[in-house]
Parts: structure tokens; sequence; C-alpha cells
């Protein structure tokens, strides 16, 4: 597997433009997105099975995977599209599914009166805006829904959008 995005700490700052999220930034040793120029190609040479492991601040974890991933090119503004999902957490990207990548200084998303990278101090394949954003703000859970933080939605019965302590995308070949 080869691991697309890192998420632990709070040492690397994801609140970034275009160019970054294109290029890819952070320490493969810790926290980083490998680039969604990177991840297009990839996903090109066959790498479609997608894994998002996710953990909450109270130490449980949930896994997803997505049978078929792929990332547009950049004249498709990184264009989403994960389907058939299988695992133990609610498919929280699916709302995303088909939608193209949003920093601040790019709004591609759906929502007509905002920039959702904006709102949710991010960068993701916002609709309008968020199921899941795994680049918004690294912020510990304290039992309320924090809907501009590292989040996946109804991880936890009666929670919306809840803050996430690590999370990992990998791909694979299926």
């Amino acid at each position: 597997m080869k691991v697309i995005h890192n998420r632990q700490n709070v040492k690397v700052n994801f609140y970034r433009g275009w160019e970054d999220y294109k290029k890819g930034f952070g320490d493969l040793d810790g926290n980083f997105w490998l680039g969604n120029e990177i991840i297009h190609r990839l996903t090109g040479m066959g790498y479609t099975v997608l894994r998002v492991e996710l953990e909450a601040w109270d130490g449980s974890t949930w896994y997803i995977e997505y049978d078929t991933f792929s990332l547009a090119s950049e004249a498709d503004k990184y264009r989403l599209q994960a389907t058939g999902s299988s695992g133990n957490v609610y498919d929280a990207l699916s709302y995303h599914n088909g939608y193209q990548f949003t920093t601040f200084d790019a709004d591609n998303d759906a929502c007509s009166y905002c920039n959702c990278a904006e709102g949710h101090h991010g960068a993701w394949w916002y609709r309008a805006c968020v199921d899941s954003s795994l680049n918004g703000l690294y912020q510990e859970d304290k039992g309320t829904d924090i809907l501009n933080s590292m989040l996946w939605y109804k991880v936890f019965a009666g929670r919306f959008h809840v803050p996430m302590k690590k999370a990992r995308m990998m791909i694979r070949k299926p």
C-alpha cells in the first residue's frame, strides 16, 4: 500500500493553497499530503483501491475501503471518484464523490455562496460542504461537533461531525 495522506498531530499546517496540494507537502515520516498530481498518476497506474483509517480521541478506530478510487487530472481539478465502500464506519466520502478539489485559493465546490475550504479551514473534494474533511484543522475532540476540524461524519451515534485524532489514506492495486 502507498500512503497518500497521514495526520497524527498538529506539526504540519494543512490549510494550504492549490499548488501545495498539487505538489504535496509535509514529512513522509509524519504528517503529509502526497500531492494530487502524484495521486492522479498512481491511480492511472492501477492503484485504484482506497483505504481510509481513522482514530478518535478516545482511542477507538475505524476503516473504510473503496473498490474504485481515482483522481482526474488537474484539467478537471482532481475530481474524485470513490465507490464500492465496505468497512466499519459510515461512508462519509460518497457525499463528495464526483466533486472537484477545493482550496482557499481555488473554489471548485458546489456551494454558491461560500468557499468550503475557507469555511472549514482545509482543502478537500467539498460538495456543499462536508461529510468528511481529513485536511481540516487538527483539533482535540471536546465532545461537540467542530465543522472546521479534521473530521468524519457519523463516527459516534448521536454526533455528526467528529474531530479525529489520526487519519491515514492509502491506495493499492486490486
